[in-house]
């Protein structure tokens, strides 16, 4: 009888270390692990547990003392932080030059940002050119909405998510609305797709007038 049922055991633990085998190549398999290690936030989050602002303070290293934002589009009407950082990387620059980066549903969950390394590691950003680029590089974090502000609106979720997230950056380094820099579309007047006055209005101490980058 046990001669008999030899070999049913033995294929029975040749299929259960088949199974063990596959799953250990799947967790080590480059392409299932997300970019950033997965660091995004929403703040409709469904685990209650942990907050969104829990994991945007979750960083690899102690905080720098930031003392501004500066908002961008990303100029494009699809994107991604990935798309961003590729770009930037064609560009010459070291990786995606933004702090952090909201997504409007095309390359992301429609109204979840991406945390950067740039955040992570609380590094200067590299996302301005000009004579006083490097204040705001090394003073101001970066935080591109992907879309094109001249040529559509934000989304609903991306203009909730945005006010919610410069918000939580300004009570958390104590940045007056006034350091809250927006500089989306062309530049050279109201855009169609955002508006800044109501935008400050939601801010902390937030007032109706701009603040434009010096």
């Amino acid at each position: 009888m046990l001669t008999e049922r030899r070999p049913i055991l033995v294929l029975g633990a040749l299929v259960l270390s088949m199974t063990v085998a596959a799953g250990v190549l799947r967790v080590l398999e480059p392409g299932a692990v997300p970019p950033l290690g997965g660091v995004s936030l929403l703040s409709i989050e469904s685990d209650a547990t942990e907050r969104p602002e829990d994991k945007l303070f979750d960083v690899a290293v102690p905080e720098r003392t930031w003392r501004a934002i500066v908002v961008h589009d990303s100029r494009t009407v699809a994107g991604s932080y990935d798309a961003i950082d590729k770009a930037h990387r064609r560009a010459g620059k070291d990786g995606c030059g933004y702090h952090l980066v909201l997504n409007n549903g095309t390359g992301g969950e429609d109204g979840r940002t991406e945390v950067g390394y740039r955040w992570k590691y609380q590094e200067p950003g590299d996302y301005l050119v000009g004579p006083n680029a490097n204040w705001y590089h090394q003073q101001a974090i970066g935080v591109c909405v992907v879309g094109d502000a001249d040529r559509g609106s934000f989304t609903p979720s991306q203009k909730r998510e945005l006010v919610w997230l410069v918000r939580q950056l300004q009570r958390e380094f104590s940045i007056p609305a006034e350091y809250v820099f927006v500089d989306v579309g062309a530049g050279d007047g109201p855009t169609p797709g955002f508006s800044e006055g109501q935008f400050r209005q939601s801010l902390l101490g937030g007032r109706p007038q701009t603040a434009a980058l010096r």
